[in-house]
């Protein structure tokens, strides 16, 4: 039985925890943050904070689709993580992995993943814990 690590993400932040070995308490080693996938559509194109029209729509359509700016930021947030964890598993740092993200953010990171980073991978949870303690990610994985 080697080393787990755990990965939670959404698409504006990626925790990764190491679990050592089955039952350890969860130790917290990368804290990822990705602002860009916060901001509004009109920021992510122009920069700016877009007009008040706009404002007014993104405020009435906040739990709505994401829009190609954000998926656009989303993929890149995603790729970056996979690398990460792509360079991690070639330097033996870990044996094993979970990851439980955010729907999206999850077929992201798979697409992303090579494949001896996928074939690690011994449990995907489709939810976004991304904000949860550590205790409360550990309770939810056991």
């Amino acid at each position: 039985m080697g080393t787990t690590w755990i990965v939670v993400a959404d698409s504006a932040r990626a925790r990764v925890f190491d679990a050592g070995r089955y039952g350890r308490e969860l130790n917290e080693i990368e804290d990822f943050s990705h602002p860009e996938s916060r901001l509004h559509e009109g920021d992510l194109r122009t920069g700016e904070s877009g007009s008040r029209q706009q404002r007014m729509a993104m405020a009435r359509s906040a739990s709505g689709p994401t829009t190609p700016a954000h998926d656009k930021h989303m993929e890149g947030f995603a790729r970056d993580i996979a690398r990460y964890m792509d360079t991690a598993r070639h330097r033996g740092r870990f044996d094993k992995l979970i990851v439980a993200a955010a729907p999206a953010v999850l077929g992201e990171l798979r697409d992303h993943l090579d494949a001896s980073t996928r074939g690690c991978i011994s449990r995907e949870i489709s939810k976004n814990l991304a904000q949860h303690s550590a205790e409360e990610i550990q309770s939810l994985l056991t």
